[in-house]
C-alpha cells in the first residue's frame, strides 16, 4: 500500500509540473560563448590595430576629418547634419588627459571601427559560424579599401557604423533572449544613429520586419506588447530630441565653431541666430535636414548607370562575371542567414540595401555615399557562407584546420599591410598649419581659404593660438575684391595662389601663403585705397 501511495503521489506531482508554464532561460537561445572563442576575436582585433597604429594623423586634419575633430575639441556644429551625437561623445574623448583633442577623436574613430569588427565576428559566431572563420572572415575584409581607409581617419563614418552594427547586433540578440534591455539598448543606438545620420531611416522597414517576423519573440499580453514598443519608440526618440536641443543651443553668437554661421556668413542664405526662436529654429531644421546638399537629391538613367559603374570600381567587381557571381553569393548566403534566423536576415539586408537606395538618390555618389553597412553585412554573410561550405564540419579537425586558415591570414595581413593606402596620413593638416604659425602673424590679418584647409586653421585660432584678431574666412578666391573691401588696409593673405588678381595687386609668397602685396611698378591705386 504504502508502495502504491507513494507512485500515486510522484504522478500527481509530475502531472502538476507538467500542467505549470515552464519557465524558459533566457538566454537558452544564447548561451554564453566561453573563453576560447574570444581568443581569434582579440588576436585578429590586436593584429589590426597593430598594422594600423603607426599611419594614424596624430593632429588637426584637412577637411570633414578636422571638422568632426574641431566641432568636438570646442562641442560646437560639424558641417550637416551636425553630427550632435558624434560631437559629444567626441568631446569625452577630448577630455582624456595627455591627449591632444584632435588624437583623442582620431583614437576614438579608429577604435570604433576596430569595434565593429569584433560585432561582424561575434554576430557570425552565433549564427553558428567557428571562431577561427569568423576572425578570418574579419581579417579579409579589413583590407578593403573603404574599410581600411576608416582605419585611419577620424571620419564620421566608422562611428556611424559601430552603432548601426550595435543596434542591429542588440536587436538579433533579443530576438534568441526575449529580454526588454537589449530592445531598448538596440532602440537607442538605432535612435542614436538615425540621428547621426537620417539616411539610416531606409533600413527601418527590414528591422521592423526583422522584430515581427522572429520566431523566438515570446506571445506576449496585447498590454506588455505595446509597453514594451513604447518604450522602444522612446528610447529611439530620445536622441532626436537631444540632437535637437544641442543645435539649438549651440547655434549661438559668439560660439567657438558653428558651421551654420561660417556657411551664412558667406552666403546670407539665413536669418541671424539672434532673430528669435522662429530664426533659429529655421536654422536648425536646415542644418539637421541637410538641405545645403538638397539640390543634389535626384537621378536619372545616364546619373544611374554612372553610379553602377562607380559602385563596382568601389567594390572591386569591375569585371562583369565577378559581379554577377559577387550578386548570386550574397543571395545565397542571405538565404542561409534566413534558414538559420529570419531576423538576422532581415537586419542585414537591410544594412545591404540603405547604402544602395542612398546611392541611387544622390547626384554626387562619390561623397558622402557611406558604403560600411554593406561591406560589414557582407563581412558577416561571407562568413556564413564559408562555413556552410567549409570541410571538416565537425570535430577537432574542423577547428585545426579553421585555425590553419586564420594563422595564415593574420601573416599575410602582416606582410601586405605596409604596401596598403596611407589614408589617414593624407589629411593630416599638421605641417601646414605649423609652417603657418598663426601665433607670429601679422595683426588683424585675414585668411581666406577653401572651407577644407580653413578648417585646421579654425582649429589653431581656437584651441592653440588664441589670435581673437584674425579672420579666417572660407571663400571663394573669386571674391577677393569684396574682401579686401570689407577688411580694409589690414593684412590679406590666400591658402592658394590665385589665378588672378584686380588691377594693381599682386600675391606674394608668405611662408606656405600667399599674401596681396601692391604690385611694384605700377600706377594703380595703393592696396590701401583699394581695400576702402
Amino acid at each position: 500500500m504504502k508502495t502504491e501511495a507513494w507512485s500515486l503521489n510522484q504522478a500527481a506531482k509530475c502531472f502538476c509540473m507538467q500542467s505549470k508554464p515552464q519557465q524558459s532561460n533566457a538566454f537558452e537561445n544564447w548561451p554564453r560563448l566561453g573563453w576560447r572563442p574570444w581568443i581569434p576575436i582579440l588576436v585578429a582585433l590586436v593584429l589590426v590595430g597593430v598594422v594600423t597604429w603607426s599611419r594614424l594623423p596624430r593632429g588637426i586634419c584637412f577637411g570633414d576629418a578636422g571638422d568632426l575633430q574641431l566641432a568636438s575639441a570646442t562641442l560646437g556644429i560639424a558641417h550637416p547634419p551636425g553630427y550632435p551625437i558624434l560631437v559629444s561623445l567626441g568631446f569625452l574623448l577630448t577630455l582624456i588627459p595627455g591627449l591632444d583633442p584632435p588624437w583623442g577623436v582620431t583614437l576614438g574613430c579608429w577604435a570604433s571601427v576596430l569595434a565593429t569588427l569584433g560585432l561582424a565576428i561575434l554576430f557570425q559566431i552565433r549564427l553558428g559560424v567557428p571562431a577561427y572563420l569568423a576572425a578570418a572572415s574579419a581579417l579579409i575584409w579589413s583590407a578593403q579599401y573603404r574599410i581600411w581607409q576608416n582605419l585611419l581617419g577620424p571620419e564620421v563614418y566608422g562611428p556611424s557604423l559601430a552603432l548601426f552594427a550595435g543596434s542591429v547586433y542588440l536587436l538579433f540578440k533579443y530576438t534568441r533572449t526575449t529580454r526588454r534591455v537589449d530592445l531598448l539598448l538596440a532602440a537607442l543606438l538605432l535612435g542614436m544613429i538615425s540621428a547621426t545620420r537620417p539616411a539610416t531611416a531606409i533600413a527601418w522597414p527590414f528591422i521592423v520586419a526583422a522584430y515581427f517576423l522572429a520566431k523566438k519573440v515570446p506571445s506576449l499580453r496585447k498590454v506588455q506588447q505595446v509597453k514594451g514598443l513604447l518604450l522602444a519608440g522612446t528610447c529611439t526618440a530620445i536622441p532626436f530630441g537631444y540632437a535637437f536641443g544641442f543645435l539649438y543651443l549651440q547655434d549661438a553668437p559668439g560660439a567657438a565653431y558653428n558651421y551654420i554661421e561660417q556657411h551664412n556668413q558667406t552666403w546670407q542664405a539665413l536669418p541671424e541666430a539672434d532673430a528669435g526662436v522662429s530664426a533659429k529654429i529655421e536654422r536648425v531644421v536646415w542644418q539637421a535636414s541637410g538641405a545645403q546638399f538638397r539640390h543634389l537629391m535626384g537621378s536619372d538613367w545616364s546619373s544611374l548607370r554612372s553610379k553602377f559603374r562607380w559602385l563596382r570600381g568601389q567594390l572591386d567587381l569591375d569585371w562583369m562575371p565577378i559581379m554577377i557571381s559577387a550578386f548570386v553569393l550574397v543571395l545565397l548566403a542571405l538565404l542561409l542567414t534566413w534558414r538559420r534566423s529570419t531576423a538576422a536576415a532581415c537586419l542585414l539586408a537591410g544594412m545591404i540595401v540603405q547604402p544602395l537606395v542612398f546611392i541611387g538618390m544622390y547626384r554626387v555618389h562619390g561623397a558622402a555615399a557611406d558604403l560600411l553597412p554593406l561591406l560589414w553585412a557582407c563581412m558577416v554573410l561571407s562568413g556564413v557562407l564559408i562555413a556552410a561550405v567549409w570541410p571538416f564540419r565537425e570535430g577537432a579537425n574542423r577547428t585545426a584546420v579553421s585555425m590553419v586558415l586564420f594563422v595564415g591570414l593574420a601573416i599575410w595581413t602582416l606582410f601586405d599591410a605596409p604596401g596598403r593606402s596611407n589614408a589617414g596620413l593624407e589629411p593630416d593638416a599638421t605641417a601646414f598649419v605649423s609652417a603657418v604659425d598663426l601665433a607670429t602673424l601679422p595683426a588683424d590679418a585675414m585668411i581666406c581659404a577653401q572651407w577644407a584647409t580653413a578648417v585646421p586653421l579654425w582649429y589653431v585660432q581656437e584651441e592653440v593660438a588664441r589670435r581673437d584678431d584674425l579672420r579666417i574666412v572660407a571663400d571663394s578666391v573669386k571674391r577677393i575684391p569684396d574682401l579686401l573691401a570689407e577688411c580694409g588696409d589690414c593684412p590679406v593673405f590666400l591658402t592658394t595662389k590665385p589665378p588672378k588678381l584686380p588691377a594693381g595687386l599682386e600675391a606674394e609668397a608668405f611662408r606656405n601663403l600667399w599674401q596681396i602685396v601692391s604690385a611694384e611698378n605700377d600706377s594703380g591705386p595703393p592696396m590701401q585705397e583699394i581695400g576702402r
